[in-house]
């Protein structure tokens, strides 16, 4: 096999990162309006979950 050393291949082009798209309008209301609905989820889950287990042990007493 021939290896020409006089000529060497170029080297590759660095690697970079694709650009970041900026988030529009719709996209900025979507993720605001999740964050949202999670802390509001946040507070009102434990009371839910509780409540349940109360109902449920207030029916196992009962029974």
């Amino acid at each position: 096999m021939f290896l020409d050393t006089r000529d060497p291949w170029p080297p590759p082009d660095p690697w970079s990162p694709p650009p970041r798209r900026d988030p529009n309008r719709r996209r900025e209301g979507l993720v605001m309006s999740l964050v949202g609905i999670n802390l509001l989820l946040l507070f009102i889950a434990p009371i839910a979950g509780i409540t349940f287990f109360d109902i449920a042990l207030a029916l196992w007493h009962r029974f």
